[in-house]
């Protein structure tokens, strides 16, 4: 129905950086709309947070994110969001609780709704909306923007963009020989 789109819709809308991500493309956010699945919940109901496998965002209501030992890793309120750096990339959920995380209601009643990334990468492709965040990043870049790119170019260079990682603690040099084609660099983190 048009009011579960809506709501949908406007709960991928209040998280930053999907917001950023999905300005001007209709057809991406129906596509991620369309694997989104609402759950409600109640006071002290508890649900699986499977590590590294879904995202999930607070629509109403406010929840507890807590670890097997039992520690309070954050609360999240409406809006709240976790397991967004999984969502994005390859990078690993970032908390400081476990693989187990558990969502707690604390709420009489509320909304959250779950994204699976493997249905993502189904509709999108491995890696695809770090790659769109990517060239966006690249887009706003002062040089990328005097140059006036058609959006058939800025697709073009959408489909180079490649990744690189770099361990920490390690000696990370990266030479570029001046017979190599000019190249533009983003550092994610």
């Amino acid at each position: 129905s048009d009011r579960a789109f809506k709501e949908k819709r406007d709960a991928l809308l209040g998280v930053k950086f999907l917001r950023e991500l999905l300005e001007g493309d209709e057809l991406l956010s129906t596509k991620l709309v369309s694997i989104m699945v609402r759950n409600e919940f109640k006071l002290d109901e508890t649900f699986d947070a499977p590590e590294d496998s879904t995202f999930f965002i607070v629509r109403s209501g406010t929840m507890s994110l807590i670890s097997t030992s039992g520690d309070l890793d954050d609360c999240l309120e409406a809006g709240g969001h976790f397991g967004g750096n999984a969502l994005v990339g390859s990078e690993p959920r970032r908390s400081a609780v476990d693989s187990e995380t558990k969502l707690i209601g604390r709420s009489n009643t509320g909304v959250f709704f779950t994204i699976d990334r493997k249905q993502m990468e189904q509709i999108l492709g491995k890696g695809r909306l770090q790659n769109i965040k990517d060239v966006r990043v690249l887009s706003s870049n002062a040089l990328v923007k005097k140059a006036r790119l058609s959006r058939a170019l800025r697709e073009r260079m959408a489909s180079k963009v490649s990744e690189i990682k770099f361990k920490r603690g390690e000696k990370n040099e990266w030479k570029v020989s001046k017979a190599e084609k000019p190249a533009l660099y983003v550092v994610r983190q």
